[in-house]
């Protein structure tokens, strides 16, 4: 089933994140939070009958587009708090192409971090943190996925 490859891939994704922020690889945990985020999405959009073709053509990884549509489909104004996080993981996607140079930040914890100020002129700024991302998957996963067919995809030291 569709569905569940999108999600066993976004699952992936986000554990590979989570070890990448904590082994200090802030480029390559940023651009696998996109990645898990947007695959979750399009896990989402591909319940609500969305086909494979239309979520290629017309969002491409584009976590902004994919994210109204799946609020659109939950319809949950509550999601709307978690605008700006998506926005900011979005902007992890031009990591795949760095050019002139960046600055990454990812914190574990909630917390304002700081800006950077003209250590390194010119280079854009990525940043987000560890704790919503994870207040965002189990937010959006609670309800949606059941605990068993997760943990059945675990093995080892992970399922206790």
């Amino acid at each position: 089933m569709m569905e569940t490859q999108y999600h066993d891939i976004e699952i992936q994704y986000y554990i590979a994140g989570r070890s990448a922020t904590f082994a200090s690889s802030m480029p390559v945990a940023g651009n696998l939070f996109h990645h898990a985020v947007e695959m979750l999405l399009k896990f989402l959009l591909i319940k609500s009958s969305y086909s494979d073709d239309q979520l290629k053509n017309k969002f491409g990884h584009d976590l902004n587009k994919l994210w109204i549509a799946v609020k659109s489909t939950l319809k949950d104004p509550a999601l709307d708090k978690l605008d700006e996080l998506i926005s900011g993981l979005n902007d992890f996607e031009d990591l795949r192409y760095p050019g002139k140079g960046y600055m990454v930040s990812i914190s574990v914890y909630k917390c304002k971090l700081p800006e950077v100020a003209n250590k390194y002129a010119g280079a854009k700024q990525y940043q987000t943190c560890l704790e919503d991302i994870d207040e965002f998957v189990s937010k959006i996963l609670t309800g949606r996925v059941n605990p068993e067919w997760l943990k059945n995809r675990m093995m080892g030291d992970a399922v206790e």
